[in-house]
């Protein structure tokens, strides 16, 4: 294979494979931050009522 015949990368080509790269990376961060938050919400809903839903009356 012949290097001299392969396309040159430009410039606008290694901006936009950047910006992909960056959008991709702070889509995970913020995928992540969403889930960590809910997790939190269901913790912190648990420890008002930490028994909530652990026995069933079923004398009724």
């Amino acid at each position: 294979m012949n290097i001299s015949q392969l396309p040159a990368p430009t410039l606008v080509n290694a901006a936009s494979n950047g910006d992909i790269v960056h959008m991709l990376v702070l889509k995970k961060a913020m995928d992540m931050a969403q889930q960590q938050g809910s997790a939190d919400t269901r913790m912190m809903e648990q420890s008002v009522n930490p028994r909530l839903g652990q026995r069933i009356d079923v004398r009724a």
